[in-house]
């Protein structure tokens, strides 16, 4: 069964109209580092640093639901002004 299912896929992916492979979702994404700090973020903006300040502050698995909202609500904000 398993050599068969190999098979056919084996046809549909030969005939798929995609140009590129799909990526394996089981693998490790390959991601580039983040190069940039938290100077570059206070040099920016002092919203964006606020924004970053209070993300870093936030403990998600601490947080019920409604704490969860208002902290979402809060950032938004600050989003907004830094915008």
């Amino acid at each position: 069964v398993i050599r068969a299912a190999r098979r056919h896929l084996a046809v549909l992916e030969a005939h798929s109209i995609q140009s590129t492979p799909q990526f394996d979702l089981f693998t490790s994404a390959r991601t580039e580092p983040d190069t940039s700090s938290d100077a570059d973020v206070e040099q920016e903006s002092p919203h964006a640093a606020a924004l970053l300040e209070a993300m870093q502050t936030i403990e998600p698995d601490a947080l019920t639901p409604r704490e969860a909202l208002e902290a979402l609500y809060r950032l938004k904000q600050l989003a907004e002004r830094s915008a």
